[in-house]
Protein backbone atom coordinates (compact mmCIF):
# COMPACT_ATOMS: atom_id res chain seq x y z
CA UNK A 1 0.00 0.00 0.00
CA UNK A 2 2.60 2.66 -0.70
CA UNK A 3 1.58 6.02 -1.58
CA UNK A 4 -1.01 5.27 1.35
CA UNK A 5 -1.57 8.72 3.29
CA UNK A 6 -2.80 7.88 7.22
CA UNK A 7 -3.70 10.47 8.92
CA UNK A 8 -4.60 10.91 12.68
CA UNK A 9 -7.56 13.69 13.84
CA UNK A 10 -8.94 14.95 16.66
CA UNK A 11 -12.44 13.81 16.65
CA UNK A 12 -12.87 16.26 19.94
CA UNK A 13 -11.71 19.37 18.89
CA UNK A 14 -12.63 22.43 21.56
CA UNK A 15 -10.02 24.95 21.49
CA UNK A 16 -10.21 26.24 17.98
CA UNK A 17 -6.32 26.90 18.10
CA UNK A 18 -5.60 23.03 18.55
CA UNK A 19 -4.50 21.38 15.25
CA UNK A 20 -7.36 19.30 13.57
CA UNK A 21 -5.40 16.77 12.08
CA UNK A 22 -1.50 15.58 11.72
CA UNK A 23 0.07 13.34 9.25
CA UNK A 24 1.56 10.01 10.45
CA UNK A 25 5.05 9.61 9.53
CA UNK A 26 5.12 5.90 8.90
CA UNK A 27 7.98 3.48 9.86
CA UNK A 28 6.95 1.28 7.07
CA UNK A 29 4.26 1.50 4.15
CA UNK A 30 0.54 0.43 5.47
CA UNK A 31 0.07 -3.18 4.47
CA UNK A 32 -3.20 -4.60 3.03
CA UNK A 33 -3.85 -8.56 4.50
CA UNK A 34 -6.92 -10.16 4.01
CA UNK A 35 -9.36 -7.15 4.06
CA UNK A 36 -7.50 -5.38 6.92
CA UNK A 37 -5.31 -2.12 6.67
CA UNK A 38 -2.17 -2.65 8.87
CA UNK A 39 -0.32 0.37 10.12
CA UNK A 40 2.76 0.24 12.67
CA UNK A 41 1.25 1.27 15.99
CA UNK A 42 4.39 3.08 17.16
CA UNK A 43 4.15 5.86 13.87
CA UNK A 44 0.00 6.28 14.71
CA UNK A 45 0.91 6.69 18.23
CA UNK A 46 3.94 8.88 18.02
CA UNK A 47 1.61 11.37 15.48
CA UNK A 48 -1.30 11.53 18.31
CA UNK A 49 1.27 12.64 20.52
CA UNK A 50 2.40 14.86 18.28
CA UNK A 51 -1.37 16.06 17.77
CA UNK A 52 -1.88 16.78 21.30
CA UNK A 53 1.20 16.89 23.23
CA UNK A 54 1.53 14.18 24.98
CA UNK A 55 4.22 12.20 25.68
CA UNK A 56 5.21 8.21 25.29
CA UNK A 57 7.88 5.58 26.25
CA UNK A 58 7.15 2.59 24.34
CA UNK A 59 8.56 -0.85 26.02
CA UNK A 60 9.81 -3.66 24.00
CA UNK A 61 9.87 -7.18 25.08
CA UNK A 62 11.53 -8.99 22.29
CA UNK A 63 11.34 -12.37 23.59
CA UNK A 64 7.51 -12.49 23.99
CA UNK A 65 7.08 -10.23 21.34
CA UNK A 66 5.16 -7.65 22.96
CA UNK A 67 4.78 -3.73 22.91
CA UNK A 68 3.54 -2.18 25.75
CA UNK A 69 3.02 2.11 26.19
CA UNK A 70 1.27 4.20 28.46
CA UNK A 71 -1.48 6.81 26.13
CA UNK A 72 -3.48 7.65 29.20
CA UNK A 73 -3.86 3.96 30.08
CA UNK A 74 -1.56 1.17 29.78
CA UNK A 75 -1.93 -0.84 26.50
CA UNK A 76 -0.18 -4.41 25.70
CA UNK A 77 0.05 -5.59 21.66
CA UNK A 78 2.02 -8.72 21.20
CA UNK A 79 2.49 -10.49 17.77
CA UNK A 80 0.43 -13.36 16.84
CA UNK A 81 -2.68 -12.70 18.77
CA UNK A 82 -5.97 -10.52 17.82
CA UNK A 83 -6.83 -9.20 20.66
CA UNK A 84 -4.81 -6.58 22.77
CA UNK A 85 -5.12 -4.73 26.18
CA UNK A 86 -5.61 -1.38 27.29
CA UNK A 87 -6.43 -0.72 30.96
CA UNK A 88 -8.46 -3.42 32.56
CA UNK A 89 -9.76 -4.53 29.29
CA UNK A 90 -9.21 -7.11 26.84
CA UNK A 91 -10.63 -6.24 22.97
CA UNK A 92 -10.83 -7.82 19.55
CA UNK A 93 -8.91 -7.38 16.56
CA UNK A 94 -10.41 -8.05 12.89
CA UNK A 95 -6.60 -10.06 12.53
CA UNK A 96 -3.53 -10.52 14.16
CA UNK A 97 -1.03 -8.21 15.02
CA UNK A 98 2.06 -8.58 12.60
CA UNK A 99 5.76 -7.48 12.19
CA UNK A 100 6.53 -6.06 9.13
CA UNK A 101 10.29 -4.90 8.56
CA UNK A 102 11.01 -5.05 12.35
CA UNK A 103 7.70 -2.86 13.51
CA UNK A 104 4.41 -4.23 15.22
CA UNK A 105 1.70 -3.73 12.46
CA UNK A 106 -1.89 -3.34 13.89
CA UNK A 107 -4.94 -3.73 12.00
CA UNK A 108 -6.92 -0.64 12.21
CA UNK A 109 -9.53 -0.82 8.99
CA UNK A 110 -11.73 -3.89 8.22
CA UNK A 111 -12.45 -3.77 4.25
CA UNK A 112 -15.15 -6.22 5.39
CA UNK A 113 -16.92 -4.66 8.23
CA UNK A 114 -16.29 -0.90 8.01
CA UNK A 115 -18.06 0.12 10.27
CA UNK A 116 -16.13 -1.51 13.39
CA UNK A 117 -14.08 0.83 16.07
CA UNK A 118 -10.60 -1.14 16.42
CA UNK A 119 -7.82 0.11 18.95
CA UNK A 120 -10.62 2.07 20.77
CA UNK A 121 -10.69 4.59 17.26
CA UNK A 122 -13.11 4.89 14.38
CA UNK A 123 -11.53 5.01 11.13
CA UNK A 124 -12.45 5.75 7.94
CA UNK A 125 -10.82 4.76 4.21
CA UNK A 126 -10.54 7.12 0.99
CA UNK A 127 -10.19 4.63 -1.77
CA UNK A 128 -10.02 6.91 -4.20
CA UNK A 129 -7.60 8.89 -2.69
CA UNK A 130 -5.69 6.20 -0.90
CA UNK A 131 -6.18 8.08 2.25
CA UNK A 132 -6.78 6.33 5.77
CA UNK A 133 -8.57 8.72 8.82
CA UNK A 134 -7.55 7.35 12.31
CA UNK A 135 -10.00 9.76 14.87
CA UNK A 136 -8.05 9.75 18.11
CA UNK A 137 -9.38 11.24 21.09
CA UNK A 138 -6.52 12.74 23.65
CA UNK A 139 -4.73 10.43 26.27
CA UNK A 140 -7.38 10.06 29.31
CA UNK A 141 -6.88 8.69 32.44
CA UNK A 142 -9.66 6.71 34.04
CA UNK A 143 -11.24 8.11 37.13
CA UNK A 144 -10.73 5.51 39.83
Amino acid sequence: MRNTTVIVKNPFKVNPTDPDQVTVDLAVPAQYIDGQIYVPIRSIIDAANNLYGFGTVFKWFPIQQELNFDYGVNYDFQTGKDTYTWYTQTSKLPGEIRIYHGELMVPVYDTTQPQYRYVGWSSTWDAQNRVLTLNIGYPETPMA
